[in-house]
């Protein structure tokens, strides 16, 4: 019987060579899944990574127990700067009435916000030579701004209702601004105005410096400066008009211990008691503001990592379908094997190794394919890079990991097949 074996053996090599392209080519295309999968899941976790860095970064704000809403004045029952301002103090004075709001502000801009006027500015003491164009980003508030969305005040004051038209005018800047043009020292006391060094702009008086915010969180902080609304002389000079130039527009920040939507609730209802007319656009969460903005990150990290997950899931059934194949196609060489004396641990290590075998030399590849794509996606990531080498070998370690559990069953049925098998198949 012995002699019979090797005989079938043989003869299962020779029709076996017959089949040796289609298994090549098998193997060909589940080397390629895993490959392209490998170049996924590296793509998808420098985005999961560089997500987690983004949302790790202080955006200088609290956008928790925070409402915004934006409105605009119609022209006709608000045509001048002093009507706009009757407005704000109505909306500010009605709405910390109410119970349990803790801070009221209306301002041109918020830090909840992608968008932010900037103007061009001068410190004093820089003459008209040295002078270099300086732009920053500006915010005119009335009421607590800074305490309305959690803005941490790191030196002087903040604005009163004494900074008006008829006191000295002043200014808030960030942290950043204060460092760029006041190196080394100290910011509060300092001077600047709005435009170059020949404009005839007053000047206005540093009072405070706040932290710097930024959204989204993964672009550079920017310099910025605040201005009260009650002192429109420091972006307009004394030539400030009478009737406004078109429809004043702004936004009111409510910050309160209440839940959002009662918080929401409060705002349209006190806003009903000051101008029933008036519609108000974008009542929301501040929370909800700020997931808005950062939406296309997250919905772009999420599709490529379903596209990874499918990869994936496509590459391990690829694997276990050739293994199974391969398995049942050797049934009676396997048998034979087992006959003459292979043990069974060893026909099992024979199909886990052509496993790994097929996903190391697809890694091997993937991981040619990621260092390739990792030149066009470096600039969508931040704070990590494209290339990081811990994110390329847990994702070789996954896939390796996936490809071996895809191999046991196969594995368990090679070395549990029976000798008798190969008598039922000759």
């Amino acid at each position: 019987m012995r002699t019979n074996s090797i005989e079938s053996l043989k003869e299962g090599a020779h029709t076996g060579s017959g089949a040796a392209s289609h298994a090549r080519l098998r193997s060909a295309l589940v080397v390629s899944e895993v490959a392209i999968a490998l170049v996924l899941l590296t793509v998808s976790g420098v985005f999961l990574r560089s997500l987690q860095k983004m949302q790790a970064v202080d955006p200088g704000f609290r956008a928790d127990h925070a409402v915004i809403a934006g409105y605009q004045l119609p022209l006709a029952q608000y045509p001048t700067e002093a009507s706009g301002g009757v407005f704000n103090r109505a909306v500010v004075d009605k709405l910390s009435s109410k119970p349990g709001v803790i801070a009221v502000a209306i301002s041109n801009a918020v830090a909840a916000s992608d968008v932010s006027p900037q103007s061009a500015f001068t410190v004093e003491g820089v003459s008209s030579e040295n002078w270099k164009l300086k732009f920053a980003a500006f915010t005119s508030v009335y009421g607590d701004y800074f305490a309305a969305l959690g803005i941490p005040l790191l030196e002087g004051r903040t604005f009163t209702r004494h900074d008006n038209s008829s006191s000295p005018l002043v200014v808030i800047v960030s942290q950043s601004m204060a460092k760029d043009c006041w190196p080394r020292q100290n910011a509060i006391g300092k001077r600047m105005h709005v435009g170059n060094p020949q404009k005839p702009l007053p000047w206005a008086t540093v009072i405070g410096v706040v932290a710097d915010t930024k959204m989204p969180r993964d672009v550079p902080s920017v310099d910025q400066w605040y201005t009260p609304m009650d002192q429109p002389a420091t972006l307009y000079g004394s030539g400030t008009p009478g009737n406004l130039s078109g429809p004043p527009s702004g936004y009111i920040t409510m910050r309160s211990a209440l839940d959002p939507q009662d918080m929401i609730q409060t705002l349209r209802s006190a806003i009903a008691e000051i101008d029933p007319l008036l519609a108000l656009q974008d009542v929301q969460p501040v929370t909800d503001a700020v997931s808005a903005i950062e939406a296309p990150r997250h919905f772009n990290t999420d599709l490529i990592t379903v596209f990874a997950t499918v990869a994936l899931l496509l590459a391990i059934t690829g694997i276990y379908a050739v293994m199974a194949f391969s398995v049942s196609q050797r049934t009676q060489e396997i048998a034979i094997r087992i006959t003459l004396g292979a043990q069974r641990v060893g026909i099992a290590k024979l199909v886990l190794v052509s496993g790994a075998k097929l996903a190391l030399l697809g890694c091997a590849l993937g991981v040619l394919g990621s260092l390739a794509v990792s030149r066009l996606i470096n600039s969508f990531l931040f704070g990590v890079s494209a290339t990081d080498p811990l994110i390329y070998m847990t994702c070789v370690l996954v896939m390796t990991t996936m490809a071996l559990l895809a191999s046991i069953l196969p594995a368990a049925r090679a070395a549990s097949a029976h000798p008798m098998d190969a008598l039922r198949s000759s």
